[in-house]
């Protein structure tokens, strides 16, 4: 199959393997010890009535957010807002754990973007997980964004997911046990919301998407 990445690759000489390469070794990543005190302070904020909590919008300019806040209301006791940008949150929590900043009189990275490894944005639990953000190069969007295809996005996609697994396993294990705490809950919904429109059937598989366990 023609591939417009790798005849790139040919024409100037770059090797798959030194481009993979270059994918791992760049990645930053929260320091394991923030990490842990952070997910901690997630975990508790979401159990704490009126704490505020980010998640990223749903649908085409946020028209299906309504949707989400629903069970959000049935799930948690927290107040859950929508990111304004879809990313300041997560920026702003990479920056203040990493020390790199991409704003400001103090920036000390550029040509940076932040990029969730296992997705999850609309899940509470993943959107501003230390375990799930990291700051990607932007060359490397191409490659990774929702529109990438082929064996060579696949390949950078597993890099970064091992990666992130390698350096925070016991977190994303407590996670994936709050999502069978939550399985049970959001099968009843579901089924009390069984629906033939469309919209709604599309909301319920990203709902369990959104909220299913991760494993590498």
């Amino acid at each position: 199959m023609k591939d417009g990445y790798l005849e790139f690759f040919e024409r100037f000489n770059i090797s798959i393997e030194d481009f993979l390469r270059f994918a791992e070794d760049s990645i930053i990543l929260i320091p394991k010890e923030r990490a842990k005190k952070e997910w901690v302070n997630l975990k508790q904020r979401i159990q704490g009535e009126g704490q505020e909590v980010y998640v990223r919008s749903y649908a085409r300019n946020g028209e299906g957010n309504y949707l989400y806040q629903e069970i959000y209301q049935e799930l948690f006791p927290c107040k859950i807002i929508v990111d304004k940008t879809n990313n300041r949150y997560p920026t702003e929590l990479l920056q203040e754990l990493t020390g790199f900043n991409k704003n400001g009189r103090n920036a000390n990275i550029q040509n940076f973007q932040v990029s969730h490894i296992f997705g999850c944005t609309k899940n509470p639990y993943a959107f501003c997980a230390p375990w799930n953000i990291a700051f990607i190069p932007k060359i490397l969007d191409p490659f990774t964004g929702h529109e990438s295809k082929g064996d060579l996005t696949n390949k950078i996609t597993k890099i970064y997911k091992n990666r992130m697994w390698e350096e925070y396993e016991d977190l994303i294990q407590e996670y994936n046990n709050e999502m069978r705490t939550l399985e049970c809950k959001i099968n009843i919904y579901i089924e009390n919301n069984k629906s033939m429109d469309k919209r709604i059937k599309k909301f319920h598989n990203s709902l369990l998407s959104e909220f299913a366990q991760i494993n590498i």
